[in-house]
């Protein structure tokens, strides 16, 4: 209902630039009539140009939520009928509403991202500047701490926050504390492997 209202409050907006304009417009043909040509110009360079503008505006931002509603409905729509949001393939396990692909795509595409925020030392998930050899900001790293701490107090797996923990572990599940064991073998591989 809101994002119908704010539409609607849109359109009125659209609309009161419009009077604007021909307001404006209706002035400069007065000007000329009146056999004044400067006054048309300054008209046209002024008033004009800027109400031209504010109209402008007012259509894309108009557009922009259209735009925004109908992707929102069209989206509910095709998880609603288990398809990808992107595609018609079926959600891959796991998934809200992407496939297999899309899945796959976005994890190398924030997998880049990532390493390039990394290299410039900037927090993947805010973009601000980090402190040493941290990955994170100060600001989300106490946002992930807190998180995990809150998870860990309710008796669920850190990490993911939907398992219940793992009775050799306080902070991983099983699923997770075996990604973290094999993490933990690749580095250790991949280390050895440069030593040698």
């Amino acid at each position: 209902m809101s994002e119908k209202k704010n539409i609607t409050e849109l359109k009125k907006i659209r609309d009161e630039r419009k009077r604007e304009y021909a307001f404006v417009e209706k002035m400069i043909v007065e000007a000329l009539r009146a056999k004044l040509p400067q006054k048309a110009k300054e008209l046209i360079d002024t008033e004009l140009v800027s109400a031209r503008e504010r109209l402008a505006e007012a259509d894309e931002e108009l557009k922009k939520r259209r735009f925004e509603r109908n992707r929102k409905k069209y989206q509910a729509k095709k998880r609603a009928q288990g398809l990808c949001v992107l595609c018609d393939r079926p959600l891959a396990p796991g998934s809200k509403s992407l496939c297999q692909y899309h899945v796959d795509m976005s994890k190398v595409r924030n997998e880049a991202r990532n390493e390039r925020l990394k290299k410039q030392g900037r927090c993947p998930q805010c973009g601000a500047e980090t402190a040493g050899d941290t990955i994170f900001c100060e600001n989300c790293l106490k946002k992930r701490n807190d998180k995990s701490n809150e998870r860990r107090a309710q008796g669920l797996c850190a990490t993911c926050g939907i398992r219940p923990l793992a009775e050799t572990s306080t902070w991983y599940c099983e699923v997770c504390l075996e990604k973290s064991r094999k993490r933990t073998r690749d580095r250790y591989h991949a280390k050895k492997m440069e030593e040698e």
